[in-house]
């Protein structure tokens, strides 16, 4: 028997600001990532570094990576001895043990950063005269953040562009 289970967790970021600097966060919880703080200058250097981070990511027990757009005058808090977080910032992107799966992949753009992520496991359960009967479950998680730049006091949805002039200013103002 296989077991499908799908999760998918939205969050809209509407203080987006590409030219920004930010810092993704490892946190060590109760087992361990292979991710201190990166710190990137700007949204560009987030798209071209982010993928390989992910990529090449390694981990064991709880643990979670953090994605903040902080000021250039932030500085870095250490909170209950171990978890660090920055004094200033606003939290873009959180990802962490509960979601992560065997197979992960991150998709970026000026408009979403989207994470899927794919877990299975075999469960026995039974013996039956033949031998044993194995419980398939797939695990599913998606984890999505629309990013939504204000810019002049409008907020404006980062579309991609299909390569239709008629959709390219399509629900662009909010």
């Amino acid at each position: 028997m296989i077991s499908y289970h799908l999760n998918h967790s939205k969050k809209k970021f509407s203080r987006f600001n590409r030219f920004s600097k930010f810092i993704l966060i490892g946190n060590d919880i109760d087992g361990r990532v292979n991710v201190a703080t990166e710190t990137f200058q700007n949204y560009e250097e987030v798209k071209m570094k982010l993928p390989a981070i992910f990529k090449n990511l390694e981990f064991e027990g709880e643990w979670s990576l953090k994605l903040y757009q902080v000021p250039d005058n932030y500085s870095i808090q250490t909170k209950y001895g171990y978890y660090i977080i920055p004094s200033k910032g606003k939290l873009v992107l959180d990802y962490s043990y509960m979601v992560a799966g065997d197979s992960i992949e991150i998709s970026l753009s000026n408009a979403f950063i989207h994470i899927s992520s794919i877990s299975k496991s075999k469960d026995r359960y039974w013996q039956t005269k033949n031998g044993e009967t194995e419980n398939l479950n797939v695990y599913e998680e998606y984890v999505t953040v629309e990013l939504i730049e204000n810019i002049d006091g409008r907020e404006i949805k980062n579309v991609e562009y299909s390569g239709d002039k008629n959709e390219l200013f399509k629900d662009v103002f909010v």
